[in-house]
């Protein structure tokens, strides 16, 4: 069960979490060796804690996107040395 969760920490955090939470608790009844599964405690946390920032940070930016795309319209605005591109299907701004 450590190793699933060390699996796991790499494509889902939360998952990998979890299990190896459950995997630390087991070894820890058994007197198995508990290694892998604090190494998947430690992998899913820090990759929970990189995700959980790029939310952060992205979110906030396609809002703002989203908002300045709703006051513009669709087609390509240049402001500002930004040039944004807003459409039914996507928007995206460059920087120059």
């Amino acid at each position: 069960m450590s190793v699933v969760g060390f699996i796991l920490a790499f494509p889902i955090p939360v998952a990998g979490i979890v299990v190896s939470i459950i995997a630390l608790a087991r070894s820890r009844k058994t007197g198995d060796r508990k290694g892998l599964a604090v190494a998947g405690v430690i992998v899913s946390a820090v990759g929970l804690l990189f995700t959980i920032v790029c939310l952060a940070i992205l979110i906030p930016m396609a809002m703002q996107l989203i908002g300045m795309c709703a006051e513009l319209g669709p087609g390509t605005h240049q402001i500002e040395g930004a040039t944004y591109t807003c459409g039914a299907f996507g928007s995206s701004v460059v920087y120059r």
